[in-house]
């Protein structure tokens, strides 16, 4: 475990190295192997806490630091990917966002005998990636129809209230 934490150092790319650290982390838990679990989880938040990280960096399958967590169901790598920014709508070459990369493994998760902790490692992931995507979808609610207001300052709506915009917003 050790040899290996120490082989990534060599890696001059952070989300490289992050991805490197996703999949021992990955085998580790499938393996249940707490103490490397522990170590690989702070290497993952150092790497990601650094200040040359980029959330949203691709791979040469233009896929992203979220859709990998979410396909390896990484929860913890996934919600700190999105306080850093990460984009969850981002799609890839193959037309799939982060949350389409977690349903491609979540049949596995309620299809194999004895995997509790994988169901709920998939259902808290899902959780995630639900609640950003949705919180996404508000912010850019908001922004435009902010960027609506800010073009069209006299134009008079009867819905404008707080109360009719707020609900324009939640649907």
């Amino acid at each position: 475990m050790g040899k290996r934490l120490k082989a990534m150092d060599h890696y001059s790319d952070t989300s490289d190295a992050l991805r490197s650290v996703m999949i021992e982390l990955y085998t580790a838990t499938r393996k249940g192997d707490s103490q490397s679990i522990k170590a690989l989880s702070r290497r993952a938040e150092e790497l990601i806490n650094s200040p040359d990280f980029d959330p949203n960096a691709r791979d040469a399958g233009n896929n992203t630091l979220i859709m990998e967590a979410s396909s390896f169901v990484l929860p913890d790598i996934v919600g700190q990917l999105i306080r850093k920014g990460a984009d969850v709508g981002a799609k890839n070459a193959e037309g799939k966002d982060a949350l389409a990369h977690l349903d491609e493994v979540g049949y596995v998760a309620f299809a194999l005998p004895n995997s509790n902790s994988l169901q709920r490692r998939y259902s808290y992931t899902r959780r995630l990636l639900k609640g950003a995507m949705e919180q996404a979808r508000v912010d850019n609610t908001v922004k435009n129809r902010l960027a609506f207001k800010a073009n069209k300052p006299n134009a008079v709506n009867q819905n404008s209230s707080p109360v009719h915009f707020r609900q324009a917003v939640m649907r």
